[in-house]
């Protein structure tokens, strides 16, 4: 799953614009949306 993928995921469950940890499968992201920032933890 590349970058974009997880921003949009990350924007339709609500993630918060400002910075926001996702969970997508086994995974889990720091997203900040207005940075265009992903960091898998």
């Amino acid at each position: 799953m590349d970058k974009d993928e997880i921003i949009e995921l990350a924007k339709i469950s609500g993630c918060d614009l400002d910075g926001d940890v996702v969970l997508i499968g086994d995974k889990t992201y720091y997203v900040h949306i207005f940075k265009n920032i992903v960091e898998e933890m």
